[in-house]
Formats: structure tokens, C-alpha cells, sequence
């Protein structure tokens, strides 16, 4: 995917649209520390009794669905105040800035 070197885009500080700087940056671990999903088990897992659910063996690594590609984050500087925002793109395999 290619896109542009400059966007005119909103800045929040401006209060108004404004050329941005683009810059790609990998989206690293996103959301809190803990998902839903463990925050839930976790609780299960406190006290005796049966666990339910979380009672049952993992499912086997070769199971798993691998992504093929990972989100990336987009940083735009506006070129008046030089405030950054974080814009988060979609799922491409390859994302490249054309000048």
C-alpha cells in the first residue's frame, strides 16, 4: 500500500485542518495488560471447585491461526504546531511512503 508523504488532515490543538507530516512506525502490543478473556480465567482460577472451561487442555500450537500481517501506526506531525497524533492503519502486508 502506498501513501502519501503529506496529509491535510484535522489537528485537534489547531482546531482546523492542517498539512500533516507521515511517518510509519510497527504497531507494537496493543490494549491494556490483560485481555477480557484472561481477566476472566484469572478469576475462575481463585478458590476449588471445577474450572469449567478453562478446566480443559490448550489447543495444540499447529491449531492456531497465524495473521499474515500486522496493523501499523501511522504518526502525523502537524507542520504548524508540531503536535503528533497516532493514527492506527489496517492490515496490509506492506505499507510504504511515497515522497
Amino acid at each position: 500500500m502506498k501513501l502519501p508523504g503529506q496529509l491535510r488532515t484535522y489537528c485537534r490543538t489547531c482546531r482546523k485542518h492542517t498539512v500533516h507530516d507521515v511517518k510509519i512506525e510497527r504497531g507494537g502490543r496493543r490494549g491494556s495488560g490483560l485481555s477480557a478473556g484472561t481477566r476472566r480465567a484469572k478469576r475462575h482460577r481463585r478458590g476449588h471447585g471445577n474450572r469449567g472451561r478453562y478446566s480443559k487442555r490448550p489447543l495444540s500450537q499447529w491449531k492456531m491461526i497465524v495473521k499474515t500481517s500486522k496493523k501499523t501506526d501511522l504518526r502525523l506531525m502537524c507542520q504548524e504546531c508540531k503536535k503528533q497524533q497516532v493514527r492506527v492503519y489496517p492490515r496490509t502486508r506492506r505499507v510504504e511512503i511515497v515522497r
